[in-house]
C-alpha cells in the first residue's frame, strides 16, 4: 500500500530553503537524491504507521516551547481526544532512544540521556550564532533542537531512516524551528555539501562503521 504522496512531499518539500548555501555543482544531485528518497517512502508500506502518527497529532498548537531546559518541553492545553491521539502517536515511535522530552504532559524517558552529552559538548563547540551547522546521524533531531536555541543560520540533519524522519517532523511541527532541516541522506552523501558548513557534528555513528577514520576524512 502506497502512502499519500502529497502529504509526504509537503513534509519533505522539493527545493530546500538552504539551497543558496549549496554548491551549484552538487545541487542537481542533491535534488535527485531527495526525489529518489521521497519516492521510495511512498512505495514502502512499512512506514505508514509513522506517517499516520504524524497526521494524528501534528496539528496540536503548544503555548510553551523550551528546548534549553533539562527536558525538551512542548506544552499547552489539549482535549481528551487529542490526548489519546497524542499518546498513540508517541507510542508509534517506541523505542525512543534520544531524549528526554516532555510533550503536552507526557514524559518521554528515552533510552539515552542525551542532555548529559549535550552539556559535555557545550564548553567546546563555541558560538553557533549565524553558523551553518551539519548534524550527521541526527536521529529524531534531538541535538538539532538543542542547537536551535543557539541561533544558527541553519542546521541540516542527515539521517537515512524513515522512522526518524517522521519523528523529527512531528516534533518540529510543535517546536516550529524553520532553521532545522532533515535530510534522508547519510554520511556517504556528505561530499555533496562541500563548503556548506561552518561546523559539523557527528554524534554516535562512528562505531557503527568499519572505517571510522575514513568517515572522519570524508567529513
Amino acid at each position: 500500500m502506497t502512502m499519500d504522496f502529497n502529504t509526504l512531499t509537503q513534509i519533505y518539500h522539493g527545493i530546500p530553503s538552504y539551497s543558496s548555501a549549496l554548491s551549484e555543482k552538487y545541487l542537481p544531485e542533491i535534488q535527485r537524491k531527495r526525489a529518489e528518497k521521497i519516492q521510495k517512502l511512498t512505495e514502502d508500506g512499512r512506514w505508514k504507521p509513522y506517517l499516520e502518527a504524524y497526521l494524528k497529532s501534528h496539528h496540536l498548537k503548544p503555548s510553551v516551547v523550551d528546548c534549553g531546559g533539562k527536558n525538551i518541553t512542548v506544552d499547552g492545553p489539549i482535549g481528551t481526544d487529542e490526548k489519546e491521539s497524542l499518546i498513540a502517536s508517541l507510542k508509534a515511535f517506541v523505542p525512543w532512544k534520544k531524549g528526554p522530552f516532555s510533550l503536552f504532559g507526557e514524559t518521554i524517558d528515552a533510552e539515552w540521556r542525551s542532555e548529559m552529552k549535550w552539556q559535555r559538548l557545550l564548553p567546546h563547540i563555541g558560538d553557533l550564532k549565524n553558523l551553518a551547522v551539519g548534524d550527521i546521524g541526527c536521529h529524531n533531531g534531538y541535538y538539532m533542537f538543542r542547537m536551535g536555541t543557539h541561533l544558527p543560520k541553519f542546521v541540516i540533519g542527515f539521517e537515512p531512516f524513515a522512522k526518524h524522519f517522521f519523528n523529527f517532523h512531528l516534533l518540529n511541527s510543535w517546536i516550529g524551528d524553520k532553521r532545522l532541516h532533515f535530510e534522508l541522506l547519510g554520511v556517504e552523501d556528505i561530499h555533496l555539501f562541500e563548503g556548506t558548513f561552518d561546523i559539523v557534528f557527528c554524534l554516535g555513528i562512528l562505531y557503527h562503521h568499519t572505517d571510522p577514520i575514513g568517515i572522519l576524512r570524508k567529513i
